[in-house]
């Protein structure tokens, strides 16, 4: 058990020390600013199309809530030729979301 927790331990270090690195090369360096504004630019597209989508929704459930994010993400990242991995990601954050979207 002992092993199991050094385990989580180092690996959520490692995982903290990534973050960390991510953000500062996004934040510090002309390149990952642009960067990060274009994944911001690409975040606000993605929730323009999920909202109007709800709107259109007669009820929405979580299941449909779902479905709607799998079906705009995997639309937009055909289009904008996304990796897969980066559209996972996003599906994951949105779906997150839920509580926030039913709370509306």
């Amino acid at each position: 058990m002992e092993k199991k927790n050094r385990n989580r331990l180092v690996g959520g270090s490692i995982g903290a020390l990534a973050a960390i690195g991510t953000a500062l090369y996004l934040t510090r360096t002309a390149n990952g600013r642009k960067q990060a504004e274009n994944i911001r630019y690409q975040v606000a597209a993605i929730w323009d199309r999920i909202s109007s989508q709800i709107t259109r929704a007669k009820k929405l459930t979580r299941s449909t809530y779902e479905n709607l994010v799998d079906t705009v993400v995997d639309s937009y990242a055909e289009q904008e030729e996304m990796l897969k991995k980066d559209a996972n990601a996003l599906k994951r954050e949105f779906k997150k979301r839920w509580e926030e979207v039913k709370g509306k």
